[in-house]
């Protein structure tokens, strides 16, 4: 059977810091962009070996979590809020992996039933935080 190490990413604005997982619905692709090294005359099967610093893996799942955020309403009904997805690897892997938040695709309704996306980034956390990615989404209230 073929096997690939898969870090464990924490949810941690949700209720009990859910986590990431590998399952049927996960897509993983090694995106082979370093040269190969050829197997030896004396192994059994002709193999490539890439280094893993030059051909990153990239884990990509959907997930239907919900996620604490805390809305400002002194402008209600005229408020915009901000809500954020923060991402962090489990504290045994920090030194052996590392995040790059690269793209960001909103694939949802940009007119929520209460609200309009107006807005979405993603972006590494700051050094001192708890978390080493957010996710933005600016929410700006519906009026009709």
């Amino acid at each position: 059977s073929r096997k690939i190490w898969i870090p464990i990413m924490l949810f941690r604005n949700t209720d009990n810091n859910l986590q990431t997982f590998v399952d049927s619905k996960a897509n993983i692709i090694v995106k082979k962009m370093g040269t190969f090294i050829k197997s030896s005359k004396y192994e059994v099967r002709d193999t490539a070996y890439y280094k893993g610093s030059e051909n990153p893996i990239e884990y990509t799942r959907e997930f239907h979590y919900k996620f604490n955020c805390q809305f400002a309403l002194q402008l209600y009904p005229f408020d915009t809020q901000t809500c954020t997805i923060l991402l962090s690897k489990e504290r045994k892997v920090k030194n052996f992996i590392e995040l790059v938040p690269n793209i960001l695709n909103y694939t949802g309704p940009i007119n929520l039933m209460q609200f309009t996306v107006l807005d979405w980034k993603i972006e590494s956390g700051p050094d001192e935080a708890d978390y080493d990615v957010v996710v933005t989404i600016v929410l700006k209230r519906r009026i009709e």
